[in-house]
């Protein structure tokens, strides 16, 4: 009781002793005494306060206690209900208040075969220019180099050409899909791969009798090609790409018959139906010709100057030769 004063402030005590007073509530003793020879220190309003109480409550009753502590919980009310502003800082930087960029903010950032696709707008694509593109499934499902599922996939990806948009070469990998297209603008190649990526992931589950789900992880990635040294560097990595995950064959395709691993062609691409190999390919694409199920083409010939004929400047390729990207 004694930090009364400084909690409510004076005037509230004031207007206490006042209304005490006036209603009779402090005794016999405080109406003798002139209002402005009541002392205003904590001890005397805490002792006024607790003989009003007391004085109200053999007097009066309840009530009147209620009505003269009501200035008190009116004043609380108030002052717990007062808005206060609040100051907002702008800045960039760790510790620099709202706004800005903070570390560790965002999306948890991961790397390797985790990292995702940027969401960021795709780049102009320009109708001359062959792309790079590529689908991941998801974790958890089969692979895509079963003989039933890349027969589904090849039909699927026969059936994705169109005026607009064309595929010309592909390679199937255990969880993803290589692609060389053409486009006639960025509007086309979105929507192109999106549609085939529908036809794609359909026929998979179709193959593995799969009642439906999620196939692809990520949105698709795409890269234009420019030069004829990138279209070249591009149908490399795509037709050999085999290889650069280890998925060699052994066979005797040069006639040798010792069992060595030979530089064979991949039977999960479109390396079978690809006339820019050197002479020296010939035995690999008869035999590997050969092995295919059906004779349908599930690509079509390309009409950029750079996808036709413009890599050729940088020589023919050989079976032999790697991925370099």
């Amino acid at each position: 009781m004694a930090s009364l004063t400084a909690t409510h402030g004076a005037t509230t005590v004031d207007l206490l002793l006042l209304r005490a007073r006036r209603g009779g509530l402090l005794g016999a003793r405080w109406p003798l005494l002139g209002w402005s020879s009541v002392p205003k220190t904590p001890r005397w309003c805490a002792l006024a306060l607790y003989s009003s109480v007391i004085s109200a409550i053999f007097k009066h009753g309840t009530r009147s206690m209620n009505k003269l502590l009501q200035p008190l919980r009116g004043a609380s009310r108030r002052a717990s209900r007062a808005p206060q502003q609040l100051a907002i800082r702008f800045g960039a930087g760790a510790g620099s208040g709202r706004g800005g960029a903070r570390v560790g903010a965002g999306r948890p950032r991961k790397t390797g075969r985790d990292r995702h696709v940027s969401h960021l707008s795709r780049p102009a694509h320009a109708r001359g220019c062959p792309v790079h593109v590529t689908l991941r499934r998801s974790r958890l499902l089969p692979s895509f180099r079963q003989q039933v599922v890349v027969a589904e996939l090849e039909r699927s990806l026969r059936n994705a050409s169109n005026s607009r948009y064309r595929v010309v070469h592909y390679s199937l990998q255990a969880d993803h899909v290589h692609l060389l297209v053409e486009a006639a603008d960025r509007a086309a190649l979105s929507r192109g791969t999106q549609g085939l990526a529908i036809r794609l992931a359909r026929a998979f589950n179709r193959a593995t009798r799969r009642r439906g789900g999620k196939v692809w992880g990520d949105r698709f990635f795409a890269r234009d090609l420019h030069s004829p040294r990138e279209v070249r560097a591009a149908i490399v990595y795509v037709l050999m790409n085999h290889k650069k995950h280890g998925v060699l064959e052994r066979g005797t395709a040069s006639g040798n018959g010792n069992g060595m691993l030979e530089p064979r062609l991949d039977a999960f691409s479109s390396a079978a139906w690809f006339d820019g190999f050197a002479s020296r390919a010939s035995p690999f694409v008869v035999a590997l010709r050969d092995r295919l199920p059906s004779a349908t083409i599930p690509v079509v010939r390309p009409r950029t100057w750079l996808l036709r004929e413009g890599w050729r400047r940088r020589g023919l390729i050989t079976p032999d030769e790697r991925p370099r990207l």
